[in-house]
């Protein structure tokens, strides 16, 4: 039975279910870097930041290669604590508005600058506004609040969002410039070609990302503990919030199709009416009690019989108001989950393929379960069609009504045809194989012409000519706006003082006058070289350059910059010796090898057990040490990262050499790393009462004479 009816009643129903399926799973958002993309950027940062500290590389601008390091600079303490616990968090935040709240607000609303959002300030604004709500629990009114409703009160979750989320930003800032470069500039579907170009840049950059970096908990993405604030701080956007009020407001040319907005604005004016009926019930209750029996000007009765009819022709109304506004608040509650849900089966999964039916089969699933009952069918009994249709006539604005009825009458692959030439199978083949097309798209339209030949030479640094070699990854190092990505992903973490220190260290005499190195200047992340309206590392262009790499769409000349002094190298062109956390088993450049054994090497490792801290080699993945008579293996290790030119070995009989390097502890002494030799290999291990104590083939060996490591100045 159509409860609804007929005329803009059914439609309003029908055309919201039309459009929530279709235009959410639209994928032609600008992007930038694909979400994988820009996780495995953003991981190179937080590999690198797993010791508390980050290195902040010195380049040759012009010829894109890094020529040392600026210095080591402390990761942020409230950061690192929060990304080290949880990694799943900062990688949702790295999605971004691409995810959060959906990717339409977040195209809509986050993305655009001032004019295309309606958002005073454009991007900047959502991004202080974020960055203001990374600690939602030193609020005590807020923590009651949340433990009121059983909810975890650790505010390390959003810390590490929102650090994730100002790296997306980050990714964008530099992505984007690429990408404009050769799409003719910032995603539009007019002409369909820029569109285009920027689905298949995107998708092919994504799959020359080294595959051995995207196992183990890369896809491990969560929100977890922090839905509930996702929905409080980007979706509820009641009237009186800054939400409601300034980022998602109503009317604002970045709102028209976002779901929270559409919601808050019939839940708003449902509130609307519903205080109305309460103001007029206890306005007759007033007059009632205010009229004496000596008052011939009144009577209590006709005032009674007046507020008794009132209530009887409008309480059904109120009671159908209220189970709409429970259900509106019930379904807004999911959104963030399951905006969370699409965009991992769109666009970061295992499989890295747009799971399109995955996508549609939760969204169809949402519309069944909410969006039904939000739009004005909710789970109430007693009211009649006229009744309900009345409802819905006063609180549903007729703009409202129209722009989703525009939405219904363009079924997805019309739209997808008319915006971009091509339907959802032929975009899904674009995002599958964009080698295939590469040469016939990126050679015609706006935007510099380039061959996949020349792409993959000049700006991915592959030797592969064509696609012949699937395998051949980039290395981001050597493609600068993968390097500049990681590098300002890098300065995220990094607190205001140490920021300020790198700054000097390049020679810049600027300062970090924000609370981050994002905050402040990016307009839009859709646009163009948003560094260079006020990003602390770029306000001089000397020193800008000699840590940023000149890539593809920065076009801009840099007075005095033709000979810029070299950058300084802290530790005189060796690399500090530095312990990295090894996360989902994964091996992080430059680990330094301490033996042998047939078949394989051997870095050096340290695991925590029983109050101590071991030094010993990795097998396999694990960390293996000798302890207790036993050989014992730890998934939960360190590596020791070090040039060859740090160390050397030195033969012993059980003294310890002067500058022997200590790399572990247990109670009442340090342990000094050793090696030794044992059954056809050398194996590095810990010194204990003057022997070198190893785990292998399942026991501790405790030998001498060894050799121990010792720390060249």
């Amino acid at each position: 039975m159509n409860l609804l009816g007929s005329g803009p009643k059914s439609a309003l129903l029908g055309a919201v279910l039309s459009f929530a399926v279709p235009v959410m799973l639209t994928p032609g958002a600008a992007l930038a870097w694909k979400p994988t993309t820009h996780v495995y950027f953003a991981e190179r940062a937080l590999d690198d930041a797993q010791d508390g500290k980050v290195t902040i590389e010195s380049v040759d601008y012009e010829t894109g290669v890094v020529t040392g390091k600026v210095g080591t600079y402390s990761v942020d303490s409230k950061i690192l604590a929060a990304i080290r616990k949880y990694p799943s968090h900062y990688r949702a935040g790295v999605l971004g508005p691409d995810a959060y709240p959906d990717i339409l607000s977040g195209q809509q609303s986050i993305h655009p600058d001032e004019k295309g959002s309606g958002v005073k300030g454009g991007s900047d604004t959502w991004l202080q506004y974020i960055w203001a709500r990374r600690d939602p629990f030193s609020n005590p009114v807020v923590k009651r609040a949340f433990q009121t409703l059983k909810i975890p009160t650790d505010s390390r979750y959003m810390t590490a969002f929102v650090a994730g989320f100002l790296t997306h930003a980050a990714g964008d800032m530099y992505g984007h410039t690429f990408i404009n470069n050769f799409s003719g500039g910032p995603f539009t579907f007019n002409p369909p070609s820029n569109a285009t170009k920027h689905v298949l840049l995107e998708g092919y950059v994504d799959k020359r990302l080294p595959k051995n970096a995207l196992g183990g908990d890369f896809f491990n993405a969560s929100i977890s503990g922090i839905d509930r604030l996702i929905y409080t701080y980007m979706v509820d956007a009641r009237p009186g919030t800054y939400l409601g009020n300034t980022l998602l407001r109503q009317g604002a040319a970045g709102t028209t199709y976002s779901i929270p907005r559409i919601f808050s604005t019939i839940r708003a004016n449902l509130a609307r009416d519903i205080k109305k009926y309460q103001d007029t019930v206890a306005d007759y209750k007033k007059k009632i009690d205010k009229c004496k029996l000596t008052d011939f000007s009144c009577s209590k009765v006709a005032l009674g019989t007046k507020m008794t009819a009132y209530i009887t022709a409008n309480g059904i109304q109120q009671a159908y108001r209220k189970a709409w506004i429970k259900d509106i608040d019930t379904g807004l509650r999911k959104w963030p989950q399951v905006s969370h849900e699409v965009a991992k089966a769109l666009f970061f999964n295992k499989g890295r393929t747009a799971d399109i039916a995955k996508a549609e089969a939760i969204m169809s699933a949402y519309a069944r379960d909410h969006i039904l009952s939000m739009a004005g069918a909710p789970d109430f009994v007693g009211a009649t069609a006229k009744v309900i249709g009345k409802v819905i006539d006063a609180v549903t604005p007729k703009a409202l009504q129209a722009a989703i009825k525009k939405l219904k009458d363009k079924a997805f692959d019309t739209m997808l045809q008319a915006a971009i030439g091509m339907n959802k199978a032929e975009l899904k083949k674009l995002l599958t194989s964009p080698q295939n097309y590469f040469n016939s798209v990126m050679g015609s339209g706006g935007g510099e012409k380039i061959t996949l030949a020349n792409f993959n030479a000049q700006h991915l640094k592959i030797a592969d000519k064509g696609y012949s070699n699937p395998n051949e990854a980039f290395d981001y190092r050597k493609f600068a706006a993968g390097f500049n990505t990681v590098q300002i992903s890098k300065m995220i973490l990094m607190s205001r003082g140490e920021v300020s220190r790198m700054l000097r260290d390049i020679g810049s005499k600027s300062t970090a006058s924000g609370p981050n190195v994002m905050l402040g200047f990016m307009r839009t992340l859709d646009g163009n070289v948003q560094w260079r309206n006020g990003m602390p590392a770029a306000r001089d262009c000397v020193a800008y350059r000699k840590i940023f790499m000149k890539q593809a769409g920065d076009n801009a000349s840099c007075a005095g910059a033709a000979k810029p002094k070299p950058t300084p190298v802290s530790t005189g062109g060796t690399p500090a010796p530095k312990w990295v956390t090894v996360r989902n088993g994964r091996m992080p450049r430059g680990v330094f090898i301490g033996g042998r054994e047939p078949g394989r090497t051997l870095p050096v490792c340290r695991a925590a057990f029983n109050k101590g801290v071991h030094p010993g080699k990795v097998v396999a993945g694990k960390c293996n040490i000798g302890w207790g008579g036993k050989e014992r293996t730890f998934t939960s290790y360190q590596v020791l990262v070090a040039s060859s030119k740090s160390f050397r070995w030195m033969k012993t009989t059980g003294r310890l050499p002067k500058g022997a390097y200590v790399g572990g502890k247990e109670p009442g002494r340090s342990l000094v790393i050793c090696r030794a030799p044992l059954n056809k290999g050398v194996h590095p291990g810990k010194v204990v009462a003057g022997k070198c104590n190893i785990g292998w083939g399942g026991k501790e060996h405790t030998l001498r004479p060894f050799e121990a490591l010792v720390r060249v100045r």
